[in-house]
Order: structure tokens, then sequence, then C-alpha cells
């Protein structure tokens, strides 16, 4: 009975990832029409507009939940097969800190989940997360009396998990620091690219880095998540 029974999660989950392929293979190309944080993106009600009829045409839906794990918020989502067979992924949500004038915290915590939501649909779909780049590229450095090549350099990105080193200086998991990254990259579209520059200045300060040093490469613990959460609510 338990082979039967293993069988059938087998045969249930193949579905589901052949599903999954039909779908990678169909579903239209999004555009990506809205201007913000210095590049092109698809907004979520868009994206949703695509995927979803593409998901159901192969016999799957998505659900995107909460949960709570020791005080933080996590988005969950999920990919349903019609079989019932699934699959699921968890995205901590960075709390709102308050900062912009402009918003209140459920505005802010708002735009925080939209954020996570687009980017945790896209990793669990196999769709290209269209919010990988170096942040100061919005900053015109043509200024700059140091070359390229007299640029420092940031550090390889390190496995996240290590064990016997202090919380600080544990890596973030590859997710959280690309929405790190991303809610960085946010200070300029919120506060103005002068915020965005004093961020940038006391982050090399704070850490040693050169002048001149691209800190996306560099944003990548447990400390820096602190930091930015820090500099946000002073």
């Amino acid at each position: 009975m338990p082979d039967q029974q293993s069988s059938k999660e087998q045969l249930s989950r193949s579905e589901l990832i052949k599903a999954l392929k039909k779908f990678q293979e169909t579903c239209p190309p999004i555009a990506k029409d809205k201007e913000g944080y210095g590049y092109k993106y698809a907004p979520l009600e868009k994206f949703l507009s695509v995927v979803n009829p593409a998901l159901n045409k192969v016999g799957l839906i998505q659900t995107q939940t909460y949960d709570f794990d020791e005080g933080r918020t996590i988005l969950v989502t999920t990919l349903y097969h019609e079989n019932g067979s699934s699959i699921s992924s968890q995205l901590p949500i960075l709390d709102p800190v308050g900062r912009n004038p402009k918003k209140d915290i459920m505005h802010e915590f708002g735009g925080i989940t939209t954020y996570s939501r687009r980017y945790a649909l896209k990793m669990i779909l196999g769709i290209e997360p269209d919010m990988d780049m170096n942040m100061e590229d919005l900053i015109d450095r043509s200024g700059s009396s140091k070359s390229k090549t007299e640029e420092q350099k940031p550090a390889p990105w390190v496995k996240p998990e290590i064990k016997g080193i202090p919380d600080d200086e544990q890596p973030l998991p590859l997710e959280e620091r690309n929405l790190l990254l991303g809610l960085i990259k946010e200070i300029k579209d919120a506060n103005g690219e002068e915020a965005f520059k004093k961020f940038c200045k006391e982050f090399r300060e704070a850490f040693g880095l050169a002048a001149n040093a691209k800190i996306s490469g560099h944003v990548k613990t447990r400390k820096h998540e602190r930091f930015f959460q820090q500099w946000n609510n002073p």
C-alpha cells in the first residue's frame, strides 16, 4: 500500500513538472512597460494578467499567502496542479520602516509585498527576474578621477548558511539578498538621487570600502541588512 501511494505521488509530481515545462514553452511575452528604480519592469497586475491564463491552460494555478516565523512575515508562493500536487517557496518580507513621509506604514508594506510577490512568482515559474543590475549604474560617475581598473572589486559571493561564524556575518540567502538590493534601489525613487548617494557613501564608510567601489557586490550578509534597516529608521 505505501508503495502504491508513493507511485501515485511520483506520477502526480511528474505531471506537475510536465505542465510547468509546457507553461514555460507557451507563456506569452510579458512586456516591461513601466519605468521605475532605473529600469523597466512589468507591474504585478500586468504580470498576472498574462501568467494566470497561461497557467490555467496547462492545468496549473498559483496562490500567494502569508506565514510568520519568529516575528518575520513570510510570503508563501504555491504552484498547484489540477491533480492535487504542488510545489511552494518561501520569501521573508522586510518590515516597513516608515521613513518616507509621503507613505504610511501600510502603503509602504503594500509596496514591499507587491515587489516581493512579483519576484517570488518569477522564481517559482522559472521566468527571468528583472531586478539584477548594479544599482550604481543609476548615478553618473563620469566625473570620477579613477578608472574602472582602479575601482575596488567586490569579494566573491559566499554560499549561505555557514556554521561557526557570528550572526552578523551570516550570508543572506539569495532571494533575501536580491530583495534587499531592490529595496536599496528604491531609495533613489522614494527620496531622490542625493539620498541614494548619501546611503552609498555611508555604506562604504561603514564597511571600509573604497570611495568609488560599487556596493552591490558587497551587500551580502546580515550586517548589511541591519545597516539598511538602521539607516532607513534612524
